[in-house]
């Protein structure tokens, strides 16, 4: 009978649900509100995990929770995030700790901008060199130093080339160090450019500019190294690259070749206009522009085809040389003789403050005077030449 009420109790539950009766040591009693019937059930002690109707889920599934542990560091530049800049993290046992607040960025190194960079949310330490003393360079985690520390193929030494113009930087494959290469050169070998190097970013630019301006410069007039001339008593100038003369204050170019071709020979202004004395000398150089070398208005000509009762003037020189003295003597105030090329005989005396000058060429007009003109005195047993002085 019982039997059979057992049979009939779970021929009527397994329309309802299948109940799994594993053997177990326990005997559970279940029991039915509809039968009153006792059942033996074995508990499944090797269930792995509650199912969902346990836990509540509707889904079915577990939710998967899991715990985020802090990212492990070195140092506090090791710790990176979005809001790192308004949210500072600092590395502590080697983990990455949210403390909160702005960020200190500091990294100990006095020559390094530091700064929390919000769009890497991160902190940087840019090397200023600026902050160095002149020779050294910006090393980002050890300061100042003389040498900068590189690898092969790595970008330190490229920082450090901010002017070309100075020679490049690279690093030395044997002292793992960057060398800079020597200054480039822009040299055009011209005497009259201006050279100069400009950066042009990793390399440069050379520029060769004429130093001097050769449409108005005297000493570059018309081109390099093209000087004009000095011309005596005058100024020179140039202009549109030509060169051009002008006598001073008191100077007068009497034989208006003052503005001669470059190429030809000019004796400047060879004149003065300011009643200064014009002394015959051995330049033979005429310096008060009245024709001669000397002063016509304070001299007594003679010549050999002269005549002692003129008035000794260049038209009407005097015969002798005694009688020239005598008259230029007499005059007020004393006169010179100037005395043409020639033999003079007869006995000469001197007179205090007449001076004797020779060698004038009355044929020339008006008398020149020269080297070749010799002027000869024959008084008796001694012959005196007066030539050019």
């Amino acid at each position: 009978m019982l039997r059979r009420s057992l049979f009939s109790t779970l021929s009527t539950l397994s329309t309802i649900a299948v109940v799994p009766i594993i053997a177990s040591c326990t005997e559970t009693e279940v029991g039915r509100p509809d039968t009153g019937v006792r059942v033996d059930a074995r508990a499944d002690t090797t269930a792995d995990a509650p199912t969902p109707a346990d836990t509540g889920v509707d889904s079915g599934v577990m939710a998967d929770v899991q715990s985020v542990d802090a990212r492990s560091c070195m140092r506090d530049d090791d710790c990176t995030a979005p809001d790192l800049c308004t949210n500072a993290q600092r590395c502590m046992g080697n983990r990455c700790v949210v403390i909160g607040g702005v960020p200190s960025c500091d990294d100990s190194v006095s020559c390094t901008d530091d700064r929390c960079d919000a769009m890497a949310g991160r902190c940087t330490h840019v090397p200023n060199d600026m902050r160095c003393p002149s020779g050294q360079f910006c090393v980002e985690g050890s300061g100042c130093l003389s040498e900068v520390p590189c690898e092969i193929g790595d970008t330190t030494c490229q920082r450090l080339n901010s002017n070309s113009c100075m020679g490049t930087w690279s690093c030395d494959a044997a002292r793992r160090r960057c060398i800079r290469s020597a200054p480039p050169s822009c040299d055009d070998m011209n005497p009259c450019t201006t050279d100069t190097c400009m950066p042009s970013g990793s390399t440069y630019l050379c520029g060769n500019e004429p130093m001097h301006d050769f449409m108005t410069n005297p000493m570059h007039c018309g081109g390099c190294m093209m000087a004009c001339p000095t011309r005596a008593n005058a100024t020179t100038t140039c202009a549109a690259g030509m060169c051009n003369w002008a006598c001073v204050m008191g100077a007068v170019d009497g034989d208006g070749d003052l503005n001669a071709p470059r190429a030809a020979m000019s004796n400047g202004c060879e004149c003065r206009s300011d009643g200064m004395p014009d002394v015959p000398d051995l330049m033979f150089r005429d310096n008060n522009c009245d024709g001669i070398d000397g002063d016509i208005a304070r001299a007594i000509f003679v010549s050999p085809m002269g005549n002692d009762s003129n008035p000794g003037t260049m038209a009407q020189p005097k015969r002798t040389i005694q009688g020239a003295i005598t008259a230029a003597a007499a005059s007020m105030p004393v006169k010179d003789v100037y005395v043409a090329a020639g033999t003079y005989t007869g006995q000469v005396t001197l007179s205090n403050g007449v001076s004797i000058y020779g060698g004038y060429n009355p044929a020339m007009i008006p008398w020149s005077r020269g080297m070749m003109n010799t002027t000869t005195l024959d008084s008796g047993n001694t012959t005196a030449v007066a030539g050019n002085g």
